[in-house]
This record gives C-alpha cells, sequence and structure tokens, in this order.
C-alpha cells in the first residue's frame, strides 16, 4: 500500500483543496449554479416553498466559486501562479460571507426539515463550536425524516 506524503507543502495542497471545495460546496448550496442536478441538496430544500431568497451572490463569493473551479476543479491555464500576490486565500473575508449566510439560513428554515443540531450550531457561540463539531459527523444525516 502506498502512504500519501507527509512533506508540508503536501499537506498545505490538501488542505487548500479540501478549503476549496467545501467553500464552493456551500456557495453552491446557498446560491444553486445553473447546471443544478435533480439530486443535489440545496438550501432552498429545508424552508417553505419562497422562503430561501439570498438576494445576488456578493463579488469576493463569486470570485471564490470561480478561482475554485478553475483551480481545484479543472486543469486550466487559469490557475494562480505562485507569485500572484491574490494567491493566498482571504479565509477570514469567505468565512465571515458564509457565516452571514449561514445565520439567515437557520432563520428561514422550517424545524420541520433542518435537524435541530444545524439551529444549534449555526448560533452557538465560538467557544462551544469545537464541541458541538466534534458530536457532528458526515455519517449522520442532518434532515429531519417524519
Amino acid at each position: 500500500m502506498t502512504e500519501l506524503p507527509t512533506d508540508t507543502s503536501y499537506l498545505r495542497s490538501l488542505f487548500v483543496e479540501g478549503f476549496g471545495v467545501h467553500l464552493r460546496n456551500l456557495i453552491d448550496f446557498f446560491y444553486p449554479p445553473p447546471n443544478v442536478q435533480e439530486d443535489d441538496i440545496l438550501a432552498e430544500d429545508f424552508c417553505d416553498p419562497g422562503k430561501w431568497v439570498p438576494g445576488p451572490m456578493s463579488p469576493t463569493l463569486q470570485q471564490a466559486r470561480e478561482r475554485v473551479n478553475k483551480e481545484i476543479g479543472h486543469i486550466t491555464y487559469k490557475r494562480k501562479r505562485p507569485t500572484d500576490s491574490t494567491k493566498v486565500w482571504n479565509v477570514p473575508v469567505l468565512f465571515g460571507e458564509i457565516k452571514k449566510l449561514e445565520k439567515e439560513f437557520v432563520k428561514l428554515a422550517s424545524g420541520n426539515k433542518l435537524h435541530q443540531k444545524i439551529f444549534d450550531l449555526v448560533n452557538a457561540p465560538p467557544t462551544m463550536v469545537s464541541v458541538l463539531l466534534q458530536n457532528a459527523s458526515t455519517s449522520s444525516s442532518n434532515i429531519v425524516m417524519k
């Protein structure tokens, strides 16, 4: 069996790619792309009909979605060069924009469609988030099944 490399540049690439893919997933969850599939899960699925209307996507999130598509999702000539001063991801700004969308989402989501754990996580003080995340799992559903 082949082991994954452990040098820091490789690990950094893994973190950046993981961050980018999950960021794009969240952006697409809140702002479905034109090629949305029938089985894609969207924010509007957790709200009563017509409730989820997030307004226009910010230029920051538009650029981030496009950048993930170009730098991680596809092999392209439009990747940023290592010397490009804009190559570093502005994580605090991107997290801030996603956090605003999350807060708006849980205000509009139906308690009959979204698990209470998600409401708790999004509304938790920063000191509690890590505790709640430790109890969360991608192997369990965040959808209320009735």
